[in-house]
């Protein structure tokens, strides 16, 4: 964070952001059960959002849509369908995807994470850096062939190839066009789009698969068939003047462990021992609502296990 944050904010609101977001590291995460993994990430995400307010707030909407920051969809300029202007998106947007980001390890700056649709859409940039940064990664090498046009994908086919040790042990991805089949990494092309744009988007569903490798993660691997549409990041003297933060007309919410957490659970395995997950919720949770909704989630939980058994004894699955 940057020196003019950091004078605004009380240090022991730094510290414990730096905290939450190291406990919820992926490479900690990937050592932990289900259940501990579940509690690690909302409590984390409780110790962020209750700080994400007031001055340091404001600082982080400033970083929107700027270069050195991150990207929107809803950037100065940006009309909806009707062509009608789109306005820039309110605080709580941006606090939750930002702290989805920082959760998964992405920075706040160097165009890491973009929000598009309201959510949180992480970059080549974040997985390109976690993949060089993984502990114990070492050699990497990536190399890049020569797009094809494929009307098939509505874009291009991108062969890569990657090799790499972790650990000391040889591994390799290669995404070509072989005897067993064709594994280039397939693009779409957006009216406008320049070939750096397609490496990029190939890059980034690339790099997505190389981390999924290396960390066994499946919703990484969900995000390296993701192809989201590309937000071109504009020089300054393109932006115009910044968009006024949004300040609350009413003081923020004590914060809900059950609020906005769908996004950063999306990739955690289904709690089996509910029972287990239950008991351990409850002793994190300090009013009658929350322990309330902890017990309606559970029971659903009880019942979609209850209805997937049955349907297993059945044949259905």
């Amino acid at each position: 964070m940057s020196t003019a944050i950091i004078k605004k904010v009380d240090e022991n609101v730094i510290i414990e952001i730096e905290q939450a977001c190291e406990r919820c590291n992926l490479a900690r995460l990937q050592t932990l059960s289900p259940i501990r993994r579940t509690l690690e990430l909302a409590g984390g995400m409780q110790a962020i959002r209750k700080h994400l307010t007031g001055p340091l707030m404001a600082d982080i909407r400033a970083l929107a849509d700027t270069p050195l920051g991150f990207m929107t969809d809803r950037g100065p300029g940006s009309t909806g369908k009707d062509g009608k202007p789109l306005k820039p998106y309110e605080d709580d947007v941006i606090r939750d995807v930002v702290i989805e980001g920082m959760l998964r390890g992405a920075s706040i700056i160097g165009n890491e994470l973009n929000v598009i649709a309201r959510r949180c859409y992480l970059t080549k940039q974040y997985f390109e850096r976690q993949v060089r940064e993984w502990p114990g990664l070492t050699e990497l090498s990536v190399v890049e062939g020569v797009p094809s046009t494929n009307t098939s994908v509505g874009g291009a086919l991108v062969p890569m190839r990657a090799t790499w040790k972790l650990n000391g042990v040889p591994g390799e991805l290669i995404c070509e066009h072989t005897s067993a089949g064709d594994f280039r990494i397939p693009v779409r092309v957006n009216a406008g789009m320049g070939v750096d744009a397609t490496f990029g988007k190939a890059k980034r569903k690339f790099f997505a698969k190389i981390f999924a490798r290396i960390t066994g993660s499946q919703w990484i691997a969900e995000q390296a068939e993701l192809d989201a549409p590309t937000i071109d990041v504009q020089p300054v003297a393109e932006l115009g003047p910044p968009v006024e933060p949004q300040r609350p007309a009413e003081p923020t919410p004590e914060p809900n462990i059950f609020q906005a957490i769908e996004a950063i659970l999306s990739g955690l395995e289904q709690i089996t021992d509910v029972n287990e997950y239950q008991q351990a919720a409850a002793a994190l949770l300090k009013t009658d609502e929350d322990q309330i909704t902890l017990i309606e989630w559970c029971d659903w939980r009880r019942e979609q296990i209850r209805d997937s058994r049955g349907q297993r004894a059945n044949g259905k699955e």
